[in-house]
């Protein structure tokens, strides 16, 4: 089942989360030694690290790494987003009482409305968290309406991990990161050899075991084998747009944070900078604003330099109006 694609993998994984969600955390910590907790506190910290503003967790599950984003510095509220109202319920039960947790709500973050969210609990030591029901690959909320983006082990879940990744890229504001968690192919060597017995024989029968679902937890260690290397999702966010990208690995290797910062807006020339320009236009005097419709308009030899210094910023425009200056009859 792990090499399914599109909607029919959408299918089987949504139906597969729901039957699981009841013993998913404790799976969680049985299959990890319970390191998937540091794992996610140390994704939280370094989407985060030095932003300011709400921060967004992607496929959250039971809302570990929301809970996590919504006690570092600077999240100023955390949202979780789900496909299964079975796992975000779980999510809820595990948020701290009291403090509000209306149903409808929009999730406090700029963008369209989100039916069916619980919204305003603040977590001991940290933020308001948030969540709301929502597609990975069509989040619900608005471009640039969060500081960063997360999500832990949930890529190799999606029908489309390019999309997912643009479409966190799309909601983070310009200078804000993404990261995620994930199981990845193991380098070869011993250690890949020891971590594919350990996925691929006892991993399933502590899935019988303890949660009632083999098959469930024989699906989860086949999908790392179908997954992208560690190089290739790096690759993914690259061609998301995103710069700055790495990874770190954790688990003896089988598992990686990457990571990847989305490229400042480009700065707006101030007005006084505009004003200069015309002012040098003008001085120069042979400078026309018909100059580039008559390239052979007589130029002032000294107008490329001056315009030069003037325009330290200059777009694509402007650098045409610079290769007709410099060619002009001195």
């Amino acid at each position: 089942m792990a090499q399914l694609r599109g909607d029919d993998k959408r299918r089987y994984v949504a139906e597969m989360f729901a039957r699981i969600s009841p013993r998913y955390d404790l799976m969680n910590s049985l299959m990890t030694g319970g390191l998937h907790h540091r794992w996610k506190r140390d994704t939280a910290r370094l989407a985060s690290a030095g932003l300011v503003g709400p921060a967004l967790d992607v496929a959250t599950g039971t809302g570990d790494l929301a809970f996590a984003l919504a006690r570092c510095p600077g999240v100023s509220a955390a949202v979780g987003v789900d496909l299964l109202p079975e796992m975000l319920r779980l999510a809820v039960a595990k948020m701290p009482a009291g403090g509000g947790g209306r149903r409808g709500a929009s999730g406090g973050v700029a963008g369209r409305r989100v039916s069916g969210g619980v919204a305003g609990r603040r977590v001991s030591g940290g933020s308001p968290v948030h969540f709301v029901v929502g597609d990975a690959l069509r989040l619900p909320f608005g471009d640039g309406a969060f500081v960063c983006a997360t999500a832990g082990f949930s890529l190799r879940n999606m029908p489309d991990v390019p999309a997912a990744i643009a479409e966190m890229a799309r909601v983070v504001a310009p200078g804000g990161r993404v990261a995620t968690l994930e199981l990845t192919p193991m380098p070869p060597g011993i250690r890949a050899r020891l971590g594919r017995i350990y996925f691929h024989k006892v991993v399933p029968l502590l899935g019988e075991i303890v949660a009632g679902e083999r098959a469930a937890y024989t699906y989860l260690p086949d999908s790392v084998d179908y997954f992208l290397t560690a190089d290739g999702l790096a690759q993914v966010y690259r061609d998301a747009g995103l710069v700055n990208v790495g990874y770190r690995r954790l688990g003896m290797g089988g598992v990686a944070i990457h990571y990847g910062e989305k490229p400042p807006a480009p700065a707006r020339r101030r007005a006084g900078d505009r004003a200069g320009q015309r002012f040098l236009i003008r001085a120069c005097g042979q400078i026309a604003p018909s100059f580039l419709r008559k390239p052979e308009s007589r130029c002032f030899s000294g107008g490329t330099a001056l315009l030069r210094q003037a325009i330290p910023a200059r777009t694509p425009a402007e650098m045409a109006k610079m290769r007709l200056l410099d060619t002009c009859p001195k």
